[in-house]
Parts: C-alpha cells; sequence; structure tokens
C-alpha cells in the first residue's frame, strides 16, 4: 500500500487517495459533468497502479500521480475530462509559480541588503546603492521572464540548478547594450555622415578612441590597397 508521496519541494507527505478523487471531480464538474462515482472509481484504479508500480518503499512524485491520472481518464475514454484536469494542473502550477515568485522577490530585496547575494556584483557598472537596489529588483524580474517564458525548460532548470550560468539574464535584450554589430559596423565605417544624428560634444577620450580607429581603418586600407597592387 502506497504510504508516502513526494512532494515538488522533496519534502514526504502522507499519501491521500482521496485527494486524487477531489482533483478529477473539479475536472468533471469543468466539463459539466455529473457522475462523481468515475472519479472515485478512478482514484481508486490510480491507487491500485501506484501500488504495483512503487512497490519495495518506492515513493511516487506529485507528478508521477498526475501523470497517470490523465493516462487513466483518456484510456477510459474521458477525454474532455482529461483536457479539463491538464488544465487544472497548468493553472495550479501558475499559481505556485506566482507564490514562488513573490517569495523570491522578497528574499531578493533581503539578500541585496545584507549582500548576500552575489548577483549584488555582477554588474561592473552598478555599485551597492539604492539604484543598484532598484536594478536589483528590475533585472531579477526580467531573469523570472526569461526562464520562464523564453529558453526551454532544460535550460532554465540547467541555470538554475548551477549547471551552467547564463549571463546578463537581467535585461531583455541580447546582450547590456543590445545594438546589432551589423549596424555598429555600419555606423563606424561612415562615421563622419552619421555623427550629426548623435551628440556633437563628445569626451574627449571618446574623441580620441574614435579618431584611433579612423586611423587603424586608414592602415587596413592602405594595407589592403598594397596587397591589391603586388599580386595583381
Amino acid at each position: 500500500m502506497i504510504e508516502y508521496i513526494r512532494k515538488r519541494d522533496g519534502r514526504l507527505v502522507p499519501f491521500e487517495q482521496d485527494k486524487i478523487s477531489l482533483a478529477i471531480q473539479k475536472a468533471v464538474r469543468a466539463v459539466n459533468g455529473t457522475d462523481m462515482d468515475k472519479a472515485g472509481k478512478i482514484a481508486r484504479e490510480v491507487g491500485g497502479i501506484l501500488e504495483v508500480i512503487y512497490k519495495d518503499d518506492r515513493v511516487p512524485t506529485v507528478e508521477n500521480v498526475q501523470d497517470l491520472v490523465e493516462k487513466i481518464l483518456i484510456e477510459k475514454g474521458h477525454a474532455k475530462t482529461a483536457k479539463a484536469y491538464i488544465l487544472y494542473r497548468k493553472q495550479r502550477e501558475s499559481l505556485r509559480q506566482t507564490k514562488e515568485f513573490i517569495q523570491e522577490s522578497i528574499e531578493a530585496i533581503d539578500s541585496y541588503l545584507t549582500q548576500e547575494d552575489w548577483r549584488v556584483n555582477e554588474n561592473a557598472n552598478m555599485g551597492y546603492s539604492l539604484q543598484g537596489l532598484n536594478n536589483h529588483i528590475a533585472a531579477n524580474i526580467t531573469s523570472n521572464y526569461w526562464l520562464n517564458k523564453v529558453y526551454p525548460r532544460e535550460i532554465a532548470d540547467a541555470h538554475r540548478n548551477a549547471d551552467f550560468h547564463v549571463h546578463d539574464l537581467g535585461t531583455l535584450s541580447v546582450y547590456c547594450c543590445g545594438w546589432d554589430l551589423r549596424d555598429l559596423l555600419s555606423i563606424l565605417s561612415s562615421w563622419d555622415e552619421m555623427l550629426p544624428r548623435f551628440v556633437k560634444v563628445m569626451p574627449m577620450d571618446y574623441k580620441k578612441a574614435m579618431a584611433k580607429m579612423k586611423e587603424q581603418q586608414q592602415k587596413n586600407s592602405e594595407s589592403a590597397e598594397m596587397t591589391e597592387e603586388v599580386f595583381n
């Protein structure tokens, strides 16, 4: 007999077959069904199959049980109820993620204030300050968007488990600035023409850098011309 089930957070809790029946009943009501007795029968069938699969003190997870409920509902010809049950699972998952996000946001603020979070120093352009805290909170929200909405689940899980690190999740662009490299090269190749579109008064160091870039560009051009003369 199944005694325990493993929750998503790893905790072991007593296995309650009635909860399976109640979840199926909610799905039945969602499709305007009325036969609640079948919900109890399917719940008992799920319990019996679990006893066979998870013998020798093995413990099923919540996901294992829910997957089995979906499978049996479909096999028994209750496709509409199965769909409602799947949607119910999705809604519960979204609710859990919302609760987790709220908790993570609170923890993010606390960890920044105490400087316990390594991400406090991830941005070399932002020091520990009130603005840094605001940036940290915004980056935390944006990171969750990337991991929950953009990246595949396996990538997001690998990042969260520290299998590898996805840098700069705090900005909704390909990188800190988000400039397209092709556009940037186009601007640099015709700087004199493009300059009026930008600020005309630049720091001296920036002017020197641009002068050096133009000088190097001229040298590269002359070198290419010499090479062409030699081989022609």
